[in-house]
C-alpha cells in the first residue's frame, strides 16, 4: 500500500472506521497493512499525533463535511478556504519568499494540516487569536 492520501471516503463509512491508536490492529486489518511495515509505523505516528496534543480545540478531519462542520462551529457561517498549492505540483524545497500580504488580524481561525493515512485526513485544530498572511514564494525552478 502506497501511504499516499488518495481520498475522501464518505462520512458514514469513515465513522465505522476505527481512529485510535489503541485500535492499531483492526485499522491494520481493514486497510490490509503488514504491522510490521514502513506504513504501519506511518499510521501508527499519525494517530499519535492526533492524540498527543492537549488544550486546544482540535479534530481530526477525515471527510469535507467533518472540515466545514468543524470549522462554522468554531468561527461561524462566515469562513474562507485557503490552501497552499505549488503552480505545476512542484515539490521544490528551495525557495525565496517575494510578496507579503496581511489578510486577517487578531480573529479565530481554524488550521487544518493534511496527514499521512491511507485515505484522506486533515489534522485540524482552533486558535483563538492569530493573524493571517498570504505569501507568495518562488522556487528555483521558478513554479510560484
Amino acid at each position: 500500500m502506497e501511504m499516499v492520501s488518495c481520498s475522501y471516503l464518505a462520512k458514514l463509512l469513515i465513522n465505522s472506521i476505527p481512529s485510535s491508536s489503541h485500535k492499531l490492529p483492526d485499522i491494520f486489518r481493514q486497510f490490509s497493512v503488514n504491522p510490521n511495515s514502513r506504513e504501519a509505523e506511518i499510521v501508527k505516528n499519525t494517530l499519535q499525533e492526533c492524540e498527543a496534543i492537549k488544550g486546544e480545540e482540535k479534530l481530526r478531519a477525515t471527510s469535507l463535511e467533518s472540515m466545514v462542520d468543524f470549522s462554522t462551529s468554531r468561527i461561524g457561517k462566515h469562513v474562507e478556504a485557503i490552501s497552499t498549492k505549488a503552480k505545476n505540483g512542484s515539490k521544490v524545497n528551495k525557495y525565496s519568499t517575494v510578496g507579503v500580504k496581511k489578510i486577517s488580524g487578531g480573529n479565530a481561525v481554524v488550521a487544518c494540516h493534511k496527514l499521512v493515512y491511507p485515505f484522506i485526513v486533515f489534522y485540524c485544530n482552533m486558535t483563538k487569536t492569530t493573524d493571517v498572511y498570504q505569501v507568495l514564494m518562488v522556487a528555483s525552478d521558478g513554479t510560484k
